[in-house]
């Protein structure tokens, strides 16, 4: 149900275009036993999980999104959704990555032949970073707007601007009263 209301939000239809097509690549959706750590507990809680599927061992533009079955259970549909947009930008960006996708804008000091989030990529490998470090950075710098906007029009402009900003902030660890939600979208 969240997903399909969620691809009626203009925004978050296109970053799933891609995957809506006839041929490959597609974007899958299942629920799975992630990390939880109920309250009072320490540990992680994994919202969910991104992963591109892979065929022989090569990598393929089609991704699997698995959603913890926990927040499913305890989440309000807010919550859920500000999730699926996160796991969605992240099939999104390994996408372009693949593909080499023209969205990407190469600041002056990258290689003008290469898409710049290559060079992220390799500047995170080099240093030992994830790629959730590659992907968490074009989120904030390439998609935060884009992905309040989907939330905000899911919810019908239900909350403020700052509190939808702070759910989409919620999975990247970040999403608290400190930070300086003025001009951090375009209204």
């Amino acid at each position: 149900m969240i997903i399909d209301n969620l691809a009626g939000c203009g925004v978050y239809s296109d970053l799933i275009a891609a995957f809506t097509t006839e041929k490959k690549p597609d974007l899958n959706w299942n629920n799975a036993s992630l990390p939880w750590a109920p309250k009072g507990n320490s540990g992680t809680i994994e919202l969910g999980l991104t992963t591109t599927d892979k065929a022989q061992g090569t990598v393929n533009r089609s991704a699997t999104v698995s959603l913890n079955t926990n927040i499913l259970r305890n989440s309000s549909q807010l919550m859920i959704a500000a999730i699926a947009i996160h796991e969605t930008l992240h099939a999104y960006i390994n996408y372009k990555i693949i593909t080499g996708g023209p969205t990407f804008t190469a600041p002056p000091y990258y290689d003008s032949n290469k898409p710049w989030l290559y060079s992220v990529d390799a500047y995170a490998w080099m240093l030992g970073l994830p790629s959730n470090f590659r992907d968490h950075w074009s989120m904030l710098d390439e998609y935060f707007d884009k992905a309040v906007k989907s939330l905000k029009t899911f919810d019908n402009g239900a909350h403020t601007d700052q509190e939808y900003a702070m759910t989409i902030l919620y999975g990247l660890n970040n999403g608290s009263d400190y930070l300086p939600m003025q001009g951090l979208i375009n209204r």
